[in-house]
């Protein structure tokens, strides 16, 4: 994939994807596989800004765009030239690899073990440049002005859930029991650098070339969680459903003493088109009644951000200090 822009310069985006799958099976038919797998590679270098709404605001008189000499004109010291901003280069560039794989065998009839795996990883360099070339030249300033920002970051995690499914009929009553686990871990990172003065907006890539180079951002996290749950499912006479599960989960992103929790639903449904009165109905072709109750939980609160991290920053917000993970 190759897309262009409308606006003047070099600027694209490109993309390069390959994508498989097999899916296999034992001549007993016991045994299954399924895998998929997916890798792209993205080179991005559009314009980082936008800069019709400088142009619209542009007055009948204005400037030329461009000298003769097709470089940027300057003639009127006061003014912006909206293709300055051409000048701002940037860049990104992204590799991601996304594979499944699942795995399935049939100890018994009404016996299955089965296994999900996964793995993604995600690469990303970036880079912006404010080179000197795109400010107008009536603000005297030089390559000593010109600023670097470049940013290297990935996130790789993998995921592993086995299950134990067993199905019976009993007189009656079809009864469905699944045991199951999860095993996760994902691991970022993170490195966002500024370089500014330069001696030439040549060097603008080469961070030792810089008078000046800050770290803004170094990050490294890892994140880890682990759960068992059950499920059991009784369907009587093929309208009485009832549904009982529970499940204990661990997150690394509480402190300690509070990283496991345990949880539980009961659900139970009518299906009363079934009834013997609605079973040849021509008013209602299905109809059902259900409810449910339980307690759920969630780990969404970023890693490392557990009350036992927090310290005083020493502000204050509206006579109440501020408290802030560290």
């Amino acid at each position: 994939l190759k897309e262009s822009t409308v606006f003047p310069g070099n600027g694209n985006y490109k993309k390069v994807s390959m994508f498989n799958t097999l899916a296999h099976q034992s001549k007993s038919q016991k045994f299954t596989v399924n895998f998929s797998a997916s890798y792209s590679i993205e080179d991005n270098q559009l314009p980082r800004l936008d800069f019709t709404g400088v142009a619209y605001r542009l007055q009948p008189n204005a400037p030329k765009l461009y000298t003769d000499d097709r470089t940027l004109n300057w003639e009127d010291s006061t003014w912006d030239n909206p293709l300055a901003s051409l000048e701002q280069k940037y860049r990104a560039q992204t590799n991601t690899l996304i594979a499944k794989l699942g795995l399935a065998y049939a100890i018994m009839p009404n016996l299955k073990l089965k296994t999900n795996l996964g793995y993604t990883n995600n690469q990303l360099e970036s880079h912006r440049i404010f080179p000197s070339s795109a400010r107008r030249p009536s603000l005297g300033l030089d390559a000593s002005s010109s600023s670097f920002d470049i940013n290297r970051s990935g996130r790789e995690s993998w995921i592993i859930e086995p299950q134990l499914d067993w199905s019976q009929p009993l007189d009656h009553i079809k009864l469905q029991v699944l045991l199951g686990s999860t095993f996760q871990k994902q691991e970022s990172k993170a490195l966002v650098q500024t370089a500014r003065g330069f001696s030439s907006d040549n060097l603008l890539l080469n961070l030792a070339a810089a008078n000046t180079v800050e770290v803004f951002r170094d990050s490294q996290s890892t994140y880890k969680y682990q759960a068992v749950f059950g499920r059991i499912n009784a369907k009587w006479r093929n309208r009485y459903i009832l549904n009982l599960t529970a499940r204990r989960d661990g997150s690394s992103r509480f402190g300690p003493g509070r990283q496991f929790g345990n949880f539980g639903a009961i659900g139970f449904a009518w299906l009363f088109s079934e009834e013997k009165f609605l079973k040849n109905s021509s008013v209602i072709s299905l109809g059902k009644l259900r409810g449910s109750y339980g307690t759920t939980g969630s780990d969404n609160i970023g890693d490392y951000n557990f009350l036992s991290t927090y310290n005083t920053t020493g502000l204050d917000y509206n006579g109440i200090s501020v408290l802030e993970p560290t």
